[in-house]
């Protein structure tokens, strides 16, 4: 029951717009036990995707070329409900409503069995 009190007395969440001393603590392990410099902590599945996509397109775009725009997904690939994940899903369901249907990814047909 203590520990309970004690963490029921302390922050429990926040949004990753504001800093807060355990999230520092968490980036500095990370940043110590591996390659990066920087931590980026996301609020959901899907807005970690979305970053993650902005990234992959930022990195082929300077360091390739300014056409490298496209993102690989499987047919029917599910990323999260953000506008750009939403759009690089392959699940028209999902993607119907959305206004122009402009596609940004190049949709992969999946040979796994599930089987």
């Amino acid at each position: 029951m203590a520990a309970l009190k004690t963490q029921g007395e302390t922050l429990w969440h926040t949004s990753n717009v504001f800093t807060n001393e355990p999230a520092l603590r968490l980036a500095r392990k990370l940043i110590n036990a591996t390659f990066a410099d920087r931590v980026f902590f996301a609020n959901s599945g899907g807005e970690a995707n979305e970053a993650a996509f902005k990234l992959a397109r930022h990195y082929a775009i300077t360091r390739y070329s300014p056409y490298k725009t496209k993102i690989i997904a499987f047919h029917n690939a599910f990323h999260g409900r953000t506008l750009f994940t939403v759009s690089v899903g392959g699940s028209q369901s999902i993607r119907t409503g959305l206004g122009r249907n402009r596609r940004i990814s190049s949709m992969c047909r999946s040979t796994i069995s599930t089987r």
